[in-house]
Order: C-alpha cells, then sequence, then structure tokens
C-alpha cells in the first residue's frame, strides 16, 4: 500500500491492519483468497445437488440422475452455506437434501431430506420421483 492510500483510509477513520511476514503469513493469505475466490459451476453441469460432498458415488443418486438422462459428470455438488453465496446462473435442474427451495424460474428445483434418509424411505423416495415427474409432464 502506497503513502496516499494509507492516508486516505487514515482520513477515512479505517485503521489498516498488515499481515506480519512470519511462517503463518502465507497460510493466511492463501486462506484469505480460497474465501475469497467466486463460486463457479463447471459449463457442463446440468443438476446441482446441495448435499454432503461424497454423495456422487451414492447409488442412488445416479439411479436418480439416470432417471433424468444425466450422469454424475453432469452434476456439481455444494453445500447449501455456498449455495446462498453463489449469484451466478443456475443449470437446469437444482436438488436440494439439506433445506427447502422455493420453486425458481428456469430452474427445476426438487426438495428431499439427506440421501441417506431417502434411499431408505420409500415414502419419500416416492415423493422425489413425483416432483421429477411434474417437470417431465411440463
Amino acid at each position: 500500500m502506497n503513502r496516499y492510500q494509507a492516508f486516505i483510509l487514515k482520513e477515512m477513520g479505517i485503521t489498516v491492519w498488515q499481515l506480519n511476514q512470519g511462517s503463518d503469513a502465507a497460510s493466511a493469505k492463501a486462506e484469505l483468497s480460497a474465501v475469497d475466490a467466486p463460486l463457479s459451476l463447471h459449463h457442463d453441469t446440468k443438476m446441482l445437488i446441495l448435499a454432503e460432498h461424497n454423495v456422487l458415488q451414492s447409488e442412488f443418486v445416479i439411479a436418480v440422475l439416470k432417471s433424468i438422462g444425466l450422469t454424475s459428470a453432469q452434476a456439481q455438488v455444494m453445500d447449501e452455506q455456498s449455495f446462498r453465496q453463489y449469484r451466478g446462473p443456475l443449470p437446469l435442474w437444482v436438488w436440494s437434501t439439506q433445506s427447502t427451495l422455493a420453486p425458481r424460474s428456469s430452474t427445476q428445483v426438487l426438495n428431499s431430506a439427506s440421501i441417506d434418509e431417502i434411499s431408505q424411505d420409500p415414502l419419500q423416495k416416492r415423493s422425489l420421483w413425483q416432483q421429477i415427474k411434474s417437470y417431465k409432464i411440463q
């Protein structure tokens, strides 16, 4: 930071903080840049799944994707907090297993319980399938 920038910040009443150049400096800067990095979706993502990060290995999730005509390569997993911060365009499908999402224009929203719960409960499976069918009919 040059002197002019420091002067402007001082005039505005903003305290200037500098990171010491110790052994933790590089790791702290790396953490900050990772937090500040913009969230993005892969260009070929057709479904965004709000769930735990390992759900694409689930046979149930793969079966649901296949029923819609998608593969696991066309799906991307994101946690709910990251989704709330995301401001970009959404893919055709968004499947939330963490909270109920409101319908969105030009996006087909699916809401369900966690993957572990829904894969064991026939009633919840039926509810998810009815949501999928309602979009296929439209």
